[in-house]
């Protein structure tokens, strides 16, 4: 099959990097997790989890560090790994009373896998401050190469992941990439934005010049083309919170392609239309936009609705892959079934997660994500005034990704990957590269930090 050729060739790829050096493969399974489609896997058949290109890299990815750490056996932990830990123990819990035993044990592995795993590994394999620099470089350059695939796209009508990776969707009405749908193609993009500005603030030759350059330009308007509200809002977001905490050459740059924004607003009307129109639907109850925009709202009252049935439910929720199977159509007020807005897809991974794993799973992971919000705050503020741009722009990489969370489900485990990568970077970062004041906690432990903060 050719799904095997292409898992050969990029762990080939992978093994070869790391034997080049351990920061190189770091890298490079950073480049393939943030890049590459989920469609390229191998299918085992009924109950058992697929075998993705990302799990195999994974796997790749811990024998290489584990490796290392026979000859480096100083641990590193992240600060949120408790947590983590904390919410897979909540997640399992709720798989014994799932309405679907086979989705949530499916759920839970891939939540261990793809985000704990994940976390723990690059938490471990940053070292030092090359390594930190590498992976960022190496998401960004995953990211331009994507908004490269879907300006093609765009402008010619095909897409070449699709014509090369056999079960991908290619739908001729949307840019999506080398993602699943165009919103996780469109928040890939608005999140890749902020990291363009923070690598080039340490660009050091011609070619990682060129890679910063064309991700200012390209990513802004493969955002666009993915024709979503959402990462547009987000991109919008991580301009903001770029402008607030970089310095003032990178606000000078961003007021420069807002100029450049204006004028092709003022050259190209269609443009501005669109985005005119847009802004108008979500806001009225008369289009599908605006309808779609009330439901995610409305999400929240059925879960409530379902949760408070039992106190069971109501602590642990109904299991990963609940809101995939539950019909709950007739719940909602706009369509009356889940085939016309997409119910089942529940936009809104809070609310997914409130229905799926309940007030305790919900109260875990908003202490967890506040948690990455402080602690990156607070590394970006404790550092020195050359790792500052760095920092800001991963800090508003967090606050998109966030959003994202609050308006879509987040089923491209690539948006997990490029986010839990900026976040260990920046809880490590300072420290990697000596820029840190004496009043940093970031090796506090985790849940007593937060629960103070929380009032947990």
């Amino acid at each position: 099959m050719i799904e095997i050729f292409y898992i050969v060739v990029v762990v080939a790829i992978t093994l070869w990097r790391f034997r080049t050096s351990f920061s190189s493969g770091l890298a490079a399974t950073v480049f393939f997790l943030v890049l590459l489609p989920i469609e390229i896997r191998i299918s085992t058949g009924g109950s058992l989890p697929a075998i993705t290109v990302h799990r195999i890299l994974l796997m790749v990815c811990l024998w290489q560090v584990w490796r290392r750490s026979s000859y480096e056996p100083n641990p590193v932990i992240l600060p949120g790994v408790a947590l983590l830990v904390l919410i897979a123990v909540g997640r399992s819990v709720s798989m014994t009373m799932a309405v679907d035993f086979v989705l949530s044990a499916k759920d839970l592995l891939s939540f261990l896998l793809e985000f704990l795993l994940f976390f723990v590994l690059i938490g471990k394999g940053l070292r030092d401050k090359e390594t930190a620099l590498r992976l960022l470089r190496a998401a960004l350059c995953a990211a331009v190469i994507a908004a490269c695939l879907g300006t093609f796209e765009k402008y010619r009508g095909i897409n070449l992941a699709a014509r090369l990776v056999p079960g991908m969707d290619d739908d001729w009405r949307a840019v999506t990439g080398t993602y699943r749908h165009r919103i996780m193609f469109g928040y890939v993009m608005a999140m890749a934005f902020p990291l363009a500005f923070a690598v080039r603030a340490w660009t050091d030759s011609r070619r990682q010049k060129l890679l910063t350059v064309a991700g200012l330009i390209l990513l802004p308007a493969a955002c666009y083309f993915s024709n979503s509200r959402g990462p547009w809002v987000g991109m919008a977001l991580g301009g903001f919170v770029l402008a607030l905490t970089g310095s003032r050459s990178t606000r000078k740059q961003l007021c420069v392609l807002g100029v450049i924004a204006a004028i092709v607003l003022l050259l190209m009307p269609g443009v501005q239309k669109s985005l005119l129109n847009r802004w108008e639907q979500s806001f009225s109850n008369d289009t599908h936009k605006g309808r779609s925009a009330s439901y995610r709202l409305a999400l929240w009252g059925v879960a409530w609705d379902q949760v408070k049935k039992s106190p069971g439910r109501f602590l642990f929720g109904y299991g990963g892959g609940s809101t995939e199977t539950m019909q709950l159509g007739e719940h909602f007020e706009f369509g009356g079934g889940s085939s016309q807005l997409g119910h089942t897809s529940w936009d809104s991974e809070y609310a997914a997660d409130f229905m799926k794993y309940g007030t305790f799973g919900l109260t875990i992971e908003a202490i967890l994500f506040l948690g990455f919000l402080v602690w990156c705050y607070k590394a970006w503020r404790s550092a020195g005034p050359e790792a500052r741009n760095l920092l800001g722009g991963c800090l508003a990489i967090v606050a998109v990704f966030l959003w994202a969370m609050s308006n879509v489900a987040i089923f491209n485990p690539q948006l997990h990957f490029l986010f839990l990568t900026v976040v260990a970077v920046s809880l490590r970062y300072a420290r990697l590269s000596g820029e840190i004041t004496a009043d940093s906690t970031l090796e506090e432990e985790p849940i007593r930090e937060m629960a103070q903060q929380s009032g947990v």
